[in-house]
């Protein structure tokens, strides 16, 4: 994405999402309204549906509803696949003391040695949780509508800091949002469960300012000259010089070798040479006796 439409994107989406809980939440309305009798207040929207709209248009709503789920879950599962087996993966390989452990660990070896199988692990890890947190005895729509804004609301402040162009730290900004969802979901979830005000407020607060606040560069690069330390292990290179040194007078070797052939190889060709004149000159004699012998006989033959 260009950056100079990143800011006009963002608002637009942000308009054409709205549309969903908009519409949504005008069939409350009619519902109210009218004074619809509705048993479960959660499925208010599914009432108002079934009583203000054709059947044909309910089938089409249940299709929108499920589409919108499938979508949502795809994201989801995509967004921590990548996460999982990319960001944790390569920062786990990058740190010395956690590759040494996958190394030697075989569980930790199968779960974090590939990105692949790391993203398909945590994939059906984040399923097994959705599955078991549906399941929760008492829990409405409502609470998993603020656990999932609640956590959404995590990465609230890095998006705008991007946004905006604020320079982030990527180490403060993985840490932070994993601080925001370890420790502020879970105090927001418990004080909704609990009916406890002030911890739903300081959980709800503590998620979106924490990944913000841990996410923003402390010191601002500066401009100018940068002194870079450079540290290299003598051990592996000195191994490395050694065998070039030791390939090198192989070649030399050979070298040298060569250099003796290809001399005893123009001797060789030099007295080749030598003997084929010889040959030419008493292939020459031999041919001018043969003329005077020949000269001679038929001076005789004529006498």
């Amino acid at each position: 994405m260009k950056a100079d439409k990143v800011k006009r994107t963002m608002i637009t989406a942000a308009f054409i999402f709205a549309v969903v809980p908009i519409s949504l939440a005008v069939f409350g309305f009619f519902a109210a309204g009218t004074g619809l009798a509705i048993s479960d207040t959660q499925l208010t929207n599914v009432g108002a549906v079934m009583a203000f709209c054709p059947k044909w248009f309910l089938y089409l709503f249940f299709v929108l509803i499920l589409s919108g789920l499938i979508s949502t879950v795809d994201s989801i599962i995509c967004a921590v696949s990548s996460v999982a087996g990319h960001d944790v993966v390569k920062r786990l390989s990058m740190n010395e003391k956690w590759h040494g452990r996958i190394q030697k660990n075989i569980f930790l070896f199968i779960l974090f040695a590939n990105e692949v199988r790391a993203a398909r692990f945590a994939m059906i890890v984040v399923t097994i949780i959705a599955i078991l947190i549906a399941n929760i005895p008492g829990l409405t729509i409502l609470y998993l509508f603020l656990l999932y804004g609640t956590l959404r609301s995590s990465v609230m402040l890095p998006t705008v800091f991007a946004i905006l162009g604020k320079r982030m730290s990527e180490r403060g900004l993985f840490y932070g949002i994993l601080t925001s969802m370890i420790v502020g979901l879970p105090i927001f979830a418990y004080g909704n469960f609990t009916g406890n005000i002030p911890m739903i407020v300081f959980g709800s607060l503590f998620t979106i300012l924490a990944s913000g606040i841990m996410a923003v560069r402390r010191k601002p690069l500066q401009r100018g000259s940068m002194e870079v330390a450079i540290k290299i292990d003598r051990t592996d290179m000195d191994k490395r010089i050694a065998e070039i040194k030791a390939v090198h007078g192989e070649y030399l070797a050979c070298a040298e070798k060569m250099e003796a052939h290809i001399r005893t190889f123009r001797a060789l060709t030099e007295s080749a040479r030598g003997t084929a004149r010889d040959i030419r000159k008493s292939v020459s004699q031999y041919k001018r006796l043969q003329g005077k012998k020949s000269l001679n006989r038929k001076k005789s033959r004529r006498k």
